[in-house]
């Protein structure tokens, strides 16, 4: 990733920095999903696209950065799907992007783990370990570009240190943590988050036949439950838990009231 972004950088540096006209075609947009899309898309909300353009509706402009005489589609993905199965040949609004690759890169996973469609947990950790091997990023940066604890990202550090120049050719975050412990992964990405979350289901059904909502009434009584239960490991679960919640929520857990 740092190899391909440097690549790009020296690219773009030696083009033009003739103004983008306000639209192009979509077939002058290159996707990059390495570098620019850090989730999956949801096909409900493509689909939800596809509607609202058959309807004659206008779709905020997609993020792009010229790079040489190639154009690269940085944010809106989905936008940019809908407009390809809608078949739609007219050029589409653009915004171009003002800045490196690298920092078209870090907006990417700013503008994902943002609220408009919120990334799951692993697109989150994923995005981060892939930040993790781009040079020039703090920790802190890291954390707050992808949605994750400062932690999980000194964690990733460690991990990329342990793997060596091996921790390159590793795409997400859970093939790494296994990795790092001599562990082959026998399952793919996609199997592997079908598995948790099926199992993730399962125990939501469980808590709610036991405790009905019992928990959710009495919130201090559950955190003392759960601090009693997890011990020492209570720590991970809040850190699981972060990635969670909204952005507003963190900025406010960390700056808590002066009362």
């Amino acid at each position: 990733m740092t190899l391909k972004i440097r690549e790009l950088e020296a690219k773009r540096q030696a083009g033009t920095d003739a103004p983008l006209p306000e639209c192009l075609p979509l077939s002058d947009i290159v996707r990059l999903e390495e570098l620019f899309q850090p989730r999956r898309e949801a096909e409900h909300h493509v689909t939800d696209l596809r509607e609202a353009i058959k309807r004659g509706a206008t779709l905020d402009p997609l993020t792009v950065l010229r790079v040489g005489s190639t154009v690269y589609l940085v944010d809106g993905h989905h936008r940019w799907t809908a407009y390809d199965e809608e078949h739609v040949t007219a050029p589409v609004p653009v915004v171009a992007f003002k800045g490196t690759v690298l920092e078209a890169v870090r907006e990417s996973r700013r503008t994902n783990a943002k609220a408009k469609l919120v990334m799951q947990p692993a697109e989150r950790a994923d995005a981060a370990w892939r930040l993790t091997m781009c040079e020039g990023l703090s920790l802190a940066e890291i954390a707050e570009d992808c949605g994750v604890g400062t932690a999980t990202v000194g964690r990733m550090r460690r991990t990329m240190r342990a793997l060596g120049d091996a921790a390159f050719d590793i795409e997400t975050w859970k093939q790494a943590q296994r990795a790092s412990k001599g562990v082959s992964d026998p399952l793919g990405d996609d199997e592997m988050e079908e598995k948790m979350r099926l199992l993730a289901e399962s125990y939501t059904k469980r808590i709610g036949r036991t405790f009905g909502r019992r928990l959710t009434d009495n919130i201090e009584v559950t955190a003392m439950a759960l601090d009693g239960y997890f011990g020492r490991t209570l720590p991970d679960l809040v850190e699981q838990l972060w990635g969670y919640l909204p952005e507003a929520v963190q900025e406010r857990i960390r700056t808590p009231p002066d009362f």
